[in-house]
């Protein structure tokens, strides 16, 4: 039985993936002047921006940063929240659930993102990249959690919708709930849970919250 659910946001609370994707493709067409496939900048998903641009071979300077968010920022009125969210998040709101988010966005990306601002009220505690000085698939995002809130990690679940996300809960002594809505690869994620909707995880939930 859990206590607290938290919720990872891009790929289990909003539909972002193709606008992440687009916003490094164009990125690395300006940059260093060559043509990715989106396939290609998948690596990227789930991971803190400074690692991303570690990982190509880019330093983390503002004005970069800044035009890597101008991007992302001209498509966010085309992200959406997954069909059924809302009335997941309600139904667990008025049932009096503590709820929280970790994510590998930073506090400035979590604050001016409109979609997830809508869903803000909901959560308790709001685990960003600014947070921990290490972030997924290390477990010090959770832990942090734990720590802020005062759960037990047997009474939290987390859901989320990568193997990162997984190895923050699974280090941490959390069970996981892989979203089955966005999830591409299930393979080598050993969640505890697969519900395939919003709406499965609310009826799975159900049997859950103690």
């Amino acid at each position: 039985m859990y206590r607290y659910f938290v919720f990872d946001v891009d790929g289990t609370l909003l539909d972002t993936e193709e606008i992440c994707l687009t916003a490094l493709q164009r990125l690395i067409r300006s940059r260093q002047g060559r043509e990715v496939a989106l396939e290609d900048c998948r690596f990227s998903l789930g991971v803190p921006s400074g690692r991303v641009l570690t990982m190509l071979g880019l330093e983390a300077t503002s004005d970069l940063m800044d035009e890597w968010n101008g991007y992302y920022d001209k498509m966010l009125p085309y992200a959406r929240t997954f069909d059924g969210i809302p009335e997941l998040l309600e139904e667990l709101f008025r049932r009096g659930v503590p709820m929280g988010v970790i994510t590998s966005r930073t506090r400035g990306e979590v604050e001016t993102d409109p979609s997830l601002r809508k869903l803000s009220h909901y959560f308790e505690v709001m685990v960003t990249a600014d947070d921990t000085a290490e972030h997924k698939p290390s477990p010090a995002p959770m832990l942090h959690y734990l720590q802020r809130t005062g759960a037990l990690p047997g009474e939290t679940l987390y859901i989320g919708d990568t193997a990162h996300d997984w190895a923050c809960a699974h280090g941490a002594g959390v069970d996981f709930a892989l979203a089955g809505w966005s999830a591409a690869d299930p393979s080598g994620i050993a969640a505890r849970y697969i519900p395939l909707t919003p709406g499965e995880l609310l009826a799975l939930a159900a049997s859950l919250v103690e």
